[in-house]
Parts: structure tokens; C-alpha cells; sequence
């Protein structure tokens, strides 16, 4: 399946062609909250696409800050780099390179990782992870969607992918949708969270997946 990301526009607003349609629909019908931010650049995904552990999320969130933060060159090159999966391994994650530091996903994203972290190191979850959101444009609250946006079908190929290849699976938001959208999930080894409030990987919210993640980031060279 061809990635639509390669496609995205240059300039601001950040939607992808055959996506545009639904999402200015929903953003006409939604609270400002609720809209989705298009002068932010999406993130349908994070990390190498052959990662060990995959973590399957509902929609990357939305700060004011981040249209400053994220305006830098050098960030916009690593994002639009992460879309078209050319970035290095280790900088794919890139909320998690030195790059990003003081940044909101930065913050964030080390906050929720910090027992993996803490457990295997930043090199290694930098390496090994990979987050695919469910649905990819920002915003602050979420509210979800009538129908599926074209963009999605490759988010969810790459979830098949994951099923596939028996990587260590955790979702962390949104299960029904992400089984109702990839149902050979039904039949892999997966984890969910004890918490999809608080989406911290540790061994007390994710009690089935935290050793297997561990032990999953450990064998990855």
C-alpha cells in the first residue's frame, strides 16, 4: 500500500487531499475543542514502522505551544522525515531525541515511557517503539468521526503489519475502534491498560505487557 503521507501539502492547512472533505466537514460541526488543528502538522505515527513494540493511540493532542515549538527547520524536517519513514531508527521517535527536548511531546511521551525507559534505556525505546495513532491530525479533545478517512487505511495496514510480524502489541486508547478496524487483532497476543486516562507503560497499568515489552526491547540490537 502506497503511503498518502508523502502527499502532504508544503504549507499550511496540513490535510491531506483526500482527507480534506470529512475532516473541514467535522471541524464545521465540532466545538473548537473538538476541531482538528491544521496548522500543526499530523502524527499518524511515530517511530520505525519495523519496530519491536507498537502501541496502538487514539489521536495526538494539541497545544498552542506547539505551532511555536514545532516551527523550527530542523523539527519540521524530522517530522515530514518521520511521514515518509526516512528518518534513522535512531531518531524516528523523535519526541524522544535531543532535538525535541523541553518540547510538549517531549514531556510528555518521557513521562509515559519513563518505566520502559527506565527499564531498558532511551536508546532502546527510541529503537523499539513505534506509536501509529488512530486518527492523525491534532486537537485538543477528541470527538470521533462519522466515517473512516481515506488516510487511515494505512494506519491500519501498518497495525496488520504489526499483527503479522507478532510484535508486542498494547492499546492504549480506543480498543473497540481499533478491533472493530483491524480484527486480526482479535487473534494476536495483545495488552491493554489498566488505564486509558492515564496511558503511563508501566508495570502497574499494563500488568500482562510490561516483561514482554522489556524483554522485546532487549533482544532488539
Amino acid at each position: 500500500m502506497l503511503n498518502p503521507w508523502t502527499g502532504l501539502p508544503d504549507s499550511a492547512p496540513f490535510v491531506l487531499a483526500e482527507d480534506r472533505a470529512m475532516v473541514e466537514a467535522h471541524n464545521l460541526r465540532r466545538k473548537a475543542e473538538h476541531q482538528f488543528q491544521l496548522a500543526a502538522l499530523p502524527e499518524p505515527y511515530l517511530g520505525t514502522i519495523d519496530a519491536p513494540v507498537v502501541l496502538f493511540n487514539l489521536n495526538p493532542g494539541f497545544d498552542p505551544l506547539d505551532l511555536v515549538n514545532y516551527a523550527t527547520e530542523a523539527r519540521k524536517s524530522m517530522m515530514r522525515r518521520c511521514l515518509s519513514h526516512e528518518l534513522h531508527p535512531d531518531e524516528a521517535f523523535y519526541f524522544l531525541t535531543d532535538q525535541f527536548q523541553g518540547t510538549g511531546g517531549w514531556h510528555w511521551w518521557n513521562a509515559k515511557l519513563k518505566p520502559v525507559i527506565d527499564a531498558v534505556g532511551l536508546e532502546r525505546v527510541r529503537r523499539g517503539v513505534l506509536v501509529i495513532e488512530q486518527v492523525p491530525y491534532k486537537s485538543r479533545r477528541f470527538y470521533g468521526l462519522p466515517r473512516t478517512l481515506p488516510s487511515q487505511e494505512y494506519t491500519f495496514e501498518l497495525a496488520r503489519q504489526a499483527v503479522a510480524r507478532n510484535a508486542v502489541i498494547v492499546v492504549m486508547r480506543s480498543y473497540k475502534s481499533w478491533m472493530s478496524h483491524v480484527p486480526e487483532l482479535a487473534e494476536a497476543d495483545h495488552h491493554r491498560l489498566s488505564s486509558s486516562q492515564n496511558v503511563m507503560i508501566s508495570r502497574g497499568n499494563c500488568p500482562t505487557g510490561f516483561e514482554e515489552i522489556v524483554e522485546g526491547l532487549r533482544r532488539d540490537p
